[in-house]
């Protein structure tokens, strides 16, 4: 999105978080330069129409549209038929801040069907096979300005090797179904990576609003312990990954898949732990700066208690999952970077 800023002559570059990516003009007579300028237009190959007023005339400004860069878990993985498999390439992002689209294809192997071809995660059950088998899938990732760049992620898909054994109750991959789990609906971890998104996009606007001068003495909070985008997206990763455990031992629920999942839940558990203790200090200082109501009206309209709030439900109701299977967290074990 592009503001123009007449009194200070440029034009500002927002993106679709409402961060600041660019600003450009300045005030003069020369190319590139402005005199109150009051209109503005892009067309589909990017260029950029200024209506210069006091210079009467139209600048027309070019700018480079960077295709997305895709970023996949893995290019290439191995699998067992019956599993269900993640293909993900969610910390795929656009240079430029754009918004960016996913569409994927399958091209090679046994036809599988992905329950949403257009997510950045997409899952699918590995069809019975005999022998190894390859399967190819082209995913294509998109920006609103319709630069695009295509990716391959391969998974091969092994069969299962049945091997008998006397003693079952000692066997990992014996069937052991626990109710309980088979309870847990995996949408929870949806949720927590929706939520997640949100605390992304808010600290990022804390972090640029508290940083204009004057304001930041105003917010009362240290930006610089505001959680940074990449813990962030490690809570995602342990999300998802309890998420992929649990699918994983509902398909086939064995003793070794079980303690699979009870482990990515405890990892998610302290991530959550920390991240909804440092937020809550971080609205408690940024709401009781004193005297500033303008930044409580930010705050408010940036719905900073809400997502703060959602943050710290979650870890409560992964921690009720804990209680329920009698897995006892352990504060001093976090996986997420802090």
């Amino acid at each position: 999105m592009y503001v123009v800023d007449r009194n200070n002559n440029i034009i500002q570059k927002f993106n679709s978080n409402g961060n600041l990516k660019d600003a450009f003009g300045g005030q003069g007579i020369g190319n590139g330069q402005l005199q109150s300028p009051s209109g503005i237009a892009v067309d589909t190959s990017g260029r950029i129409y200024i209506a210069d007023t006091d210079n009467n005339r139209i600048e027309v400004f070019t700018q480079f549209n960077k295709p997305p860069v895709v970023v996949s878990e893995s290019h290439q993985r191995t699998v067992t038929e019956g599993d269900v498999v993640f293909l993900n390439v969610s910390k795929s992002y656009d240079p430029d801040g754009d918004k960016i689209f996913f569409l994927w294809k399958q091209i090679e192997g046994p036809e599988v069907e992905l329950d949403n071809p257009k997510a950045d995660s997409p899952l699918f059950k590995a069809p019975d096979v005999t022998t190894d088998r390859k399967l190819t899938f082209e995913i294509t990732v998109k920006d609103e300005r319709n630069a695009e760049v295509l990716s391959l992620v391969t998974v091969i898909d092994k069969p299962i090797i049945h091997i008998n054994t006397i003693n079952q109750s000692l066997n990992p991959n014996s069937i052991n179904s626990n109710p309980k789990i088979q309870n847990i609906n995996s949408s929870l971890y949806d949720q927590i990576n929706h939520d997640i998104d949100g605390g992304k996009s808010l600290f990022a606007s804390l972090y640029d609003f508290c940083s204009l001068p004057l304001i930041h003495v105003a917010c009362n909070v240290d930006i610089n312990t505001l959680p940074p985008k990449y813990n962030l997206d490690n809570i995602k990763d342990q999300s998802n990954n309890a998420k992929y455990a649990l699918v994983i031992y509902k398909n086939i629920p064995t003793q070794l898949r079980e303690l699979n999942f009870k482990q990515a839940n405890l990892n998610l558990t302290n991530c959550l732990f920390t991240l909804s203790s440092k937020t809550q200090i971080q609205l408690h200082s940024l709401l009781e700066s004193q005297g500033v109501n303008i930044v409580q009206d930010i705050a408010n309209t940036m719905k900073v208690r809400d997502i703060v709030q959602d943050i710290i439900y979650d870890f409560v109701k992964v921690g009720r999952i804990n209680e329920q299977l009698g897995i006892k967290p352990d504060p001093l074990l976090n996986k997420c970077g802090y």
